[in-house]
This record gives C-alpha cells, sequence and structure tokens, in this order.
C-alpha cells in the first residue's frame, strides 16, 4: 500500500509480495539433502521420511527447484536433425504392415464389446521410399513381404526418381528381413547404392520414413469407411501423389515436397 500510494499503480509492480523474513521456511541445509536424495532417485514420501519432514513440504521444495518429475533428472537430449540438402543424398525405405479388412475398421466405428473383428484374415504391406531432403515419394502395396519384391520396388523407386532428375547416392532402411543387404544387394549394386541400416526407436534416423508412411494413413485410409480391405487400402497406392505435389510438408518450408526440385503442378513432362 505504501509503494502504491508513492509510486501509483505501477508500484507494486516493482518489488515482489515474498516477505523479507520466513522463519518458519525449511533449512537451507536441509533443502540441499532433499535435493541430494531426490538426485539420486528417492521418491517424495522416501525423502520426507529420511529427512523428518512433512511429505507435502519435500513435494514443494522438490516442484520449487524444477525435479519433481524424473523428466527434470533426465533433461531429454537435445533434437538433432539428421536432414540432407540436396535431393537424393539419402533414400528412406521402409515396410509397414497393415491388417486386412472384412468390413469397416475399429478406426471408423470404434471398439464395441461383442462386435465380431477381423482376426485371422492375413496382413497387407505398405512400402513406401521417401527422399530425405525434398520428401518426394514412392509408395506400392504388394501382396507379400519378399526379397525379390523388395528389390523390384527399390529399383521401381530409382527409376521414379531418375525421371524427376534426381540421382540417388545412398539408401536406408531398417532390419527387416527384406530389408537387410544381403536381400537388397542386387538391387544396390545396379546403380551404386550404399545400403546403410537405421537404428532402431530413433526419430532422428527413421522419422522421415515413419512420418512418409502415417500421412496416407491418417489422412487417407484411415479417415474413409470401407467394407473391404482393397477398398480401404487403395487410398495408399495412390496417396504419395498428391502428398508429393500439392500438400504442404514441415521439411521443405510448408512447401509440397515437388518444389524443392523447381518442378511445379504444370511441368507435365517430367512428372
Amino acid at each position: 500500500m505504501r509503494r502504491y500510494r508513492e509510486e501509483g499503480v505501477a508500484g507494486p509492480e516493482t518489488c515482489s509480495s515474498q516477505p523479507h523474513r520466513s522463519p518458519d521456511r525449511t533449512l537451507r541445509a536441509v533443502e540441499d539433502q532433499i535435493l541430494a536424495l531426490r538426485r539420486q532417485r528417492r521418491t517424495g514420501k522416501r525423502i520426507a521420511a529420511e529427512t523428518g519432514i512433512a511429505p507435502a513440504i519435500a513435494s514443494r521444495i522438490l516442484r520449487r527447484h524444477g525435479i519433481s518429475r524424473r523428466r527434470g533428472l533426465e533433461p531429454a537430449e537435445a533434437v538433432r536433425r539428421d536432414e540432407h540438402d540436396q535431393p537424393g543424398e539419402l533414400l528412406h525405405l521402409d515396410i509397414e504392415k497393415l491388417a486386412r479388412l472384412a468390413g469397416t475398421g475399429h478406426r471408423i466405428t470404434g471398439r464395441h464389446e461383442g462386435l465380431a473383428h477381423s482376426r485371422g484374415i492375413g496382413w497387407e504391406f505398405l512400402r513406401v521410399c521417401g527422399d530425405d531432403a525434398s520428401r518426394v515419394a514412392h509408395a506400392d502395396l504388394p501382396p507379400e513381404e519378399q526379397n525379390q519384391s523388395a528389390a523390384a520396388f527399390l529399383e521401381a523407386a530409382v527409376r521414379y526418381d531418375a525421371r524427376r532428375g534426381i540421382r540417388v547416392d545412398r539408401v536406408r532402411a531398417d532390419n527387416g528381413a527384406c530389408l537387410r543387404p544381403k536381400a537388397l544387394g542386387k538391387a544396390c549394386r545396379r546403380p551404386a547404392l550404399r545400403h546403410i541400416r537405421s537404428r532402431p526407436c530413433t526419430p532422428k534416423s527413421n522419422g522421415a520414413a515413419e512420418r512418409v508412411i502415417k500421412t496416407p494413413l491418417r489422412e487417407r485410409a484411415d479417415a474413409r469407411a470401407c467394407r473391404s480391405s482393397p477398398a480401404g487400402q487403395a487410398p495408399c497406392r495412390d496417396g504419395a501423389t498428391p502428398a508429393t505435389r500439392t500438400r504442404p510438408h514441415g521439411s521443405p518450408d510448408d512447401k509440397p515436397p515437388i518444389s524443392p526440385l523447381a518442378m511445379s503442378a504444370d511441368c507435365l513432362p517430367r512428372l
């Protein structure tokens, strides 16, 4: 009130309302002991029992220092983008297993007790190749998951990029049986591709391929009702073309993937 009378409305905003003395505040030595025990992964209640303070007080101290949750003790690794500058420097190859459907799937109707599910009728496979720099994608839905078809798909993807003026140097795939270097050896030798493996559960190495897969699934296949697998998965077969020519992507500055290649939607000879 004194600051308000002397300085007006701006007076109370210049200083904190915290009291000058807090006789009941936990001693600094005890607070340091609480922080040390927390860094040893002790829980709040266990810290309170070992230091002889109330669990609520221990919780407030930990919250004030930002280590009440485990993520405060183990900060996340800084995001390091593994992105190439030029189209064709790296091609991501991946396969997604899709369950066959005997009717409209649960993503449309939801899961209900007593409702029959499409179990035991097999799988279909969505294969994608995505360029790391431009996100230009090539997709296919083969009937099986074999070495020969995977190699043929990689060769088709390389020709697909060659028609767009992209020379592929390297291809990255996971440790799937049909994507290992031995299975893709013949397809890699012809255009002299270097085969490298993606690290498991590492978005900076396999995130581009996963994103290419999720785009047609979330925006097309899972967004419409269908009565059988061919009708439901057909949007994935041509899903790469609209996503490549028209859909904005976050990586190429919110532009369609075709834009880094200096190709417009009207450039029919190169498309």
